[in-house]
């Protein structure tokens, strides 16, 4: 009785829980909507947007790169191609390995060894090697003794080596 009554407890909670985690994980966290107090404070002059005497604006700037396009439109006729550069191996320090690559070869490996390991176990258990105990062969003695001893006492003979009794 008390089983039943924690399951019809137990059971609408966790459907609450599971409910609460899936309309967390399925919202957007990426939106970013500011309020207008927050919009109103960022309009505000800061310190950090004012340039240094002498170094040009933002728009100065850009004027002075589209001046600087506008120029180079002159068509400049093509050279001889330079010959292709010799191969030279890259240096293993300027390659180096990235956070995503170790992780990504990190977790081959584990799987690699996790279904290794699993598949050593499986072979070990369809070969197995008996030594002692149940499965292996037992020697009991000649069966000229064992059927007279049998006779003799009229009860079972017990072999300790396997832990059995025969019967005649």
């Amino acid at each position: 009785m008390e089983t039943t009554t924690a399951l019809t407890i137990a059971v609408p909670v966790v459907v609450v829980l599971a409910a609460v985690v899936l309309f967390a994980a399925s919202r957007r966290r990426d939106e970013a909507v500011l309020s207008r107090e927050t919009i109103k404070a960022d309009r505000s002059a800061s310190p950090f947007l004012e340039s240094p005497e002498g170094a040009p604006t933002g728009k100065v700037y850009e004027r002075a790169a589209v001046a600087e396009r506008q120029r180079s439109r002159e068509l400049v006729p093509a050279g001889a191609a330079a010959p292709p550069a010799p191969y030279v191996p890259p240096d293993p320090e300027t390659i180096g390995v990235t956070r995503r690559q170790f992780f990504n070869r990190s977790i081959v490996a584990m799987m690699f060894i996790s279904i290794s390991g699993f598949g050593g176990a499986v072979l070990a258990f369809l070969w197995p090697q008996l030594t002692e105990g149940f499965g292996t062969r037992i020697r009991v003695g000649n069966a000229d003794d064992l059927l007279s001893t049998m006779r003799e006492t009229r009860e079972p003979v017990y072999v300790p080596e396997g832990r059995f009794y025969l019967n005649p």
